[in-house]
């Protein structure tokens, strides 16, 4: 499996992601370019989240990450088994529970570390889909793609309702609290229509 390895085109990555929003919006233009010029500031307010984890889930998501790119699950468990972190027995049984596996504590080291390989292995698809690991400088972080791409676009949709809710007062158009950039930007424009139409009369 293509390791999912990304320094700057991390970037490209979460704008190709949110190419297929701006086919909703009615200012394509005006969103691509909010997007680009606002995409490495979402980037490193993901990076400042990541950075709060424990140290122990940083290395679970690494090694879930590094683990789905692996070819089979001899791969993986000695890729875990290379982890300082993972050289008692205690340690992988957390690894385990953190995976929310069924293990017995009875169980031997190398027979938990079987059962957490064949885990990683069977839903490799899953997690190499899900996270990616960011390089920054010597660090490494684990990022959720779809989380950045969702803050991104939320981002958007504040600026852009925030700034309707603007015109809208201007134009004394009355709005509810809760309607979206889109539903606010049809009022003003059916009142723009509607006044005009007036006029015209």
């Amino acid at each position: 499996m293509e390791s999912r390895t990304y320094k700057d085109n991390f970037r490209n990555l979460i704008l190709d992601m949110v190419q297929q929003e701006l086919e909703n919006y009615v200012s394509q233009r005006g969103a691509k370019k909010y997007f680009e010029t606002n995409v490495d500031k979402v980037i490193d307010e993901n990076i400042k989240k990541v950075r709060t984890r424990k140290d122990n889930e940083n290395l679970y998501l690494k090694i879930l990450t590094y683990g789905s790119y692996q070819d089979n699950i001899v791969s993986i468990g000695k890729l875990i088994k290379k982890q300082e972190l993972f050289k008692s027995k205690q340690q992988i049984y957390n690894f385990a529970r953190y995976l929310n596996l069924n293990v017995n504590k009875k169980l031997s080291y190398n027979q938990m570390l079987k059962i957490i390989s064949k885990y990683i292995y069977d839903n490799r698809d899953l997690y190499s889909s899900k996270y990616v690991i960011y390089k920054r400088a010597n660090n490494e972080y684990v990022v959720e793609p779809n989380v950045v791409k969702e803050d991104l676009i939320k981002s958007y949709k504040s600026k852009t309702r925030e700034e309707m809710q603007t015109i809208a007062k201007l134009l004394d158009v009355d709005i509810n609290e809760n309607e979206g950039a889109e539903d606010i930007r049809k009022k003003i424009i059916n009142n723009i229509i509607k006044d005009k139409l007036r006029k015209h009369k």
